[in-house]
């Protein structure tokens, strides 16, 4: 055995005599560790298999029926898998114009028949290598562009947080330090007006508290830390103490919330937290963007062992081309509320997260001006 590589060789023999492809083969094969040899007896046979796998090098003859060798070297450029294959003309055409022709269509090498089997063996072993080293170098460069792109998607999340750090979380800490400095300095006539500034104060801490926690989820999230820990839950229950919650909202803007629960008993098997998250986080969207007078629906169905979970409102929708932007962590489309409640635009992608998580799906129905309708099936949560 004249040479050994540590890594394989996938070979193609083209030429119309079996003979001279079984004589080439069994040479390679006793030469060269770690080759597999394919062969082709025509040059549309050849092309087939060209299309059909990867190669490190193809021997091929020149003179053959219907297709040529330079016609096969010229269709294979073509090919994205072998695009870059190098070829070794083997011909028993000696004349030198021959071989000019061969090397100026892309060949690599030309050598005559009969060959000289050691300096055969060698090119094929060096342009073996130099194919290999070709495709590490491709290799680390589509690493190194994945990289690129991740450190480009990184910099700008990190420019959205600091969005967020500097702007919508600056908002509730100066109204909470300003309201606390009125507290401390004003001089009230009655506790009706301490009251009133306690819970200015609350609202902004609740605010600054949503948007930190909303942080640390998507943080856990692309971490891989989070995790789901399921308990069992009445149903009704459960839902009655997030929905009824967003009564005063819906009474101040005047809102008909509508609240449809599955009148049988039944428990589900759940992480807690993170369905109060998901259901809280859609009605609170849904209020948030219907106007006054408007209507939000709330509907939960159980069939089989399956959640079904629909939140639908008469707000002011979803643009149509922008529907696949709204899961989107840090996504393009962010907007003020009917009465200009703003948002991180973070929440609807840790919904659909933790929907994941859970093993459901979470669907979007929206037209402008006529509302929209959350569809969420969580399978496999009710023990009835």
């Amino acid at each position: 055995m004249i040479t050994e590589l540590d890594y394989p060789i996938k070979a193609l023999i083209i030429d119309d005599l079996s003979d001279n492809r079984e004589l080439l083969r069994l040479d390679l094969e006793d030469e060269i560790e770690n080759i597999e040899v394919d062969e082709a007896e025509n040059g549309q046979k050849a092309l087939e298999l060209l299309a059909e796998n990867e190669y490190t090098i193809v021997i091929c003859d020149v003179m053959m029926p219907r297709l040529d060798g330079y016609e096969v070297l010229e269709a294979s450029r073509k090919l994205s898998n072998n695009a870059e294959v190098p070829f070794i003309f083997l011909s028993a055409n000696k004349q030198k114009d021959a071989a000019e022709t061969g090397l100026k269509a892309g060949a690599i090498d030309y050598l005559t028949k009969p060959y000289n089997l050691t300096e055969l063996i060698y090119k094929v072993r060096n342009l073996s290598r130099v194919k290999h080293l070709y495709q590490k170098i491709n290799d680390s460069k589509e690493e190194l562009e994945r990289i690129n792109e991740d450190l480009k998607r990184l910099n700008e999340e990190k420019d959205d947080v600091l969005r967020i750090v500097s702007h919508d979380m600056r908002s509730p800490l100066s109204s909470i330090i300003g309201l606390a400095a009125i507290l401390k300095d004003g001089d009230y006539s009655s506790d009706e007006e301490v009251h009133e500034l306690s819970n200015m104060i609350q609202y902004s801490g609740e605010n600054l508290l949503k948007l930190v926690n909303s942080l640390l989820d998507v943080a856990k999230l692309e971490s891989g830390v989070i995790k789901i820990e399921k308990e069992f839950v009445y149903l009704r229950y459960f839902l009655e103490n997030i929905l009824y919650g967003f009564e005063p909202l819906a009474k101040k803007k005047q809102i008909e919330l509508v609240i449809l629960l599955p009148e049988q008993k039944c428990k589900l098997f759940i992480d807690k937290p993170k369905i109060h998250q998901i259901v809280s986080n859609l009605v609170s969207n849904a209020l948030k963007f219907t106007p006054f007078n408007g209507k939000v629906t709330i509907e939960f169905n159980v069939n089989g062992k399956d959640l079904h979970f629909c939140v639908a409102d008469t707000g002011i929708g979803i643009e149509s081309e922008m529907l696949d932007e709204i899961f989107k962590k840090f996504g393009n489309y962010q907007r003020q509320g009917t009465s200009k409640e703003k948002g991180t635009g973070l929440g609807l992608s840790i919904v659909k997260r933790f929907v994941e998580l859970h093993g459901g799906t979470i669907k979007v129905e929206s037209n402008t001006s006529e509302g929209t309708k959350f569809k969420i099936v969580i399978p496999e949560v009710v023990n009835q």
